[in-house]
């Protein structure tokens, strides 16, 4: 008898180490087929965060009797604006930087200049070198405009992702009422119940988190070109396009996002004090909105360690880039969401979320 409960241990052991060597397998192959596929996945991804986004304002609509399809058709519009806006200012301003750029070599020349001289560096040989420098040239192939290309393509390839997110997005929005039945129908009671709440669950959290992010990130931007345009520093609108976008990327973001601006007033006035105030001004407004507002607003957030935030960046950001990055704290919580409500699963769930994770 006891040989047969050793027996019995011994087998139970061998398929969950089975079991766990094919889940990782698995997740090997997805993280891959994830990564090869970006072009279908990321705007799919992107989809379904505007589905869940503009979810309310479609409820909003129907609320005030406009049809299902108009509300649509008039979100989508909006949508589609947005976007070309976006991508018209990104596209024109890198475009504008690099034809712009010979007009800021005499100054990065003097700055350079007044650098060496400041540190007691014989220049004559170094000013020499530098006057023969075409700046336009060896910066060329590291240009914005290059970065912007590699990240989006054309303006043309990025109207085109634009429509495919709305044609997702139209899908999923039109699909999203006949879900429910559909869940009841292909699964029992007690088990389509707790696939809809998990669903609910997630739509609630990632709409809290983007909806709020969305905003702060706006509110943001535009105090920040606020202060762009009080410095009378080139590139104000371009400037807050940037701070808006990567302030979408937890912690190192909105770092990120002070470097351009601050550079571009380096190269027009060197070392003045627009600089530091310039600096001083962009970093307090990231500081007062992303340590003060936005933890009161969005509270814990969607209940991640900081370290498993990081771990997500650079992991998403391996995985689809820089739009890995910014989608990597809403993807990385749904996860955890579903690990929540898988048993196996859910150790990993209660080591990666925050402090206040439920210990039901």
């Amino acid at each position: 008898m006891k040989s047969d409960n050793k027996v019995f241990r011994g087998t139970v052991r061998e398929t969950r180490v089975i079991a766990a060597f094919l889940g990782f397998i698995c997740a090997v192959l997805i993280v891959l087929v994830l990564r090869e596929l970006r072009t279908i996945f990321i705007p799919m991804i992107f989809a379904v965060l505007l589905s869940i986004m503009l979810r309310p304002a479609i409820k909003l609509l129907r609320r005030i009797r406009i049809p299902q399809g108009l509300g649509l058709a008039i979100m989508m519009l909006v949508v589609f604006f947005v976007f070309y806006l976006a991508g018209l200012i990104v596209y024109s301003s890198s475009t504008r930087f690099v034809r712009e750029f010979p007009k800021y070599e005499a100054s990065m020349d003097k700055t350079i200049a007044t650098t060496l001289e400041t540190l007691n560096i014989n220049i004559e040989g170094i000013q020499e070198y530098l006057q023969n420098i075409d700046w336009n040239k060896t910066l060329g192939k590291y240009s914005l405009s290059s970065t912007v290309s590699s990240t989006l393509g054309s303006f043309l390839t990025f109207l085109g992702n634009v429509l495919l997110i709305i044609i997702f997005t139209i899908f999923i929005l039109s699909g999203q009422l006949k879900m429910g039945d559909k869940l009841k129908r292909a699964f029992p009671q007690p088990r389509a119940a707790e696939i809809i709440g998990i669903i609910k669950t997630i739509e609630q959290r990632v709409q809290i988190y983007l909806i709020n992010k969305l905003l702060i990130s706006l509110a943001t931007a535009i105090v920040g070109m606020g202060f762009i345009i009080l410095f009378k520093v080139d590139f104000p609108i371009f400037s807050a396009v940037i701070i808006f976008a990567l302030n979408f990327i937890p912690n190192i973001g909105s770092v990120i996002a002070t470097i351009f601006p601050i550079l571009i007033c380096f190269l027009e006035y060197g070392y003045t004090l627009r600089v530091p105030g310039l600096a001083v001004c962009l970093i307090a407004t990231q500081m007062v909105f992303g340590n003060a507002i936005e933890p009161l607003v969005l509270g814990k957030g969607l209940n991640l360690s900081p370290l498993v935030v990081i771990l997500s960046l650079i992991f998403w950001g391996w995985v689809w880039g820089i739009i890995g990055m910014v989608l990597a704290v809403p993807l990385t919580s749904t996860l955890v969401i579903i690990f929540e409500h898988i048993d196996p699963l859910r150790p990993i769930a209660v080591l990666v979320g925050g402090e206040g994770f439920d210990k039901k």
